[in-house]
């Protein structure tokens, strides 16, 4: 009897992917570099502000098919209001959308993206006013909701 499942596998070693990629070394830079100008251009059309994040491209080594893995980590720098809130909020957005970008890209077949992850800069921790301005907004969510804890209870609270 004929197993079906085997008749259509293939070993990805053996072949090449749809673009005509190989799948071999590939230099880190070069992937760094394409992987920031998709992440940059998301972030062109979801109107974040370039100078309000730094983008590092890192590689954390290789996957068990040998192909490299790498992260975007984004460091929001300072406090531009619809940036931050775009980022911090829309963040399963924009993953969402750059993992489809992603995937129609060659860069998935020579190597592994491993996410989107955000950071706030100290910088960014230590102003008071970018603070106060957060603190309100993440208050006026819903802590007046039936139900919600007092204010002064919560992490949102007044700093302590």
């Amino acid at each position: 009897m004929i197993d079906l499942r085997r008749l259509f596998q293939r070993d990805a070693r053996d072949s090449y992917p749809s673009t005509g990629i190989a799948p071999g070394p590939h230099p880190i830079a070069e992937l760094q570099g394409e992987y920031g100008n998709v992440v940059r251009a998301l972030f062109a059309r979801a109107g974040i502000a370039p100078a309000a994040v730094h983008l590092d491209l890192r590689h954390l080594g290789a996957a068990p098919d040998e192909r490299p893995v790498f992260l975007a980590m984004v460091r929001l720098m300072a406090w531009d209001r619809a940036s931050s809130l775009r980022l911090s909020l829309g963040l399963p957005l924009l993953e969402r959308s750059l993992r489809r970008q992603l995937r129609g890209s060659w860069l998935l077949e020579v190597s592994h993206f491993g996410g989107l992850w955000l950071h706030a800069s100290t910088p960014l921790q230590e102003d008071p006013d970018a603070l106060r301005e957060l603190r309100a907004l993440v208050v006026s969510l819903g802590a007046d909701g039936p139900g919600s804890p007092r204010l002064a209870d919560t992490a949102w609270g007044p700093p302590g």
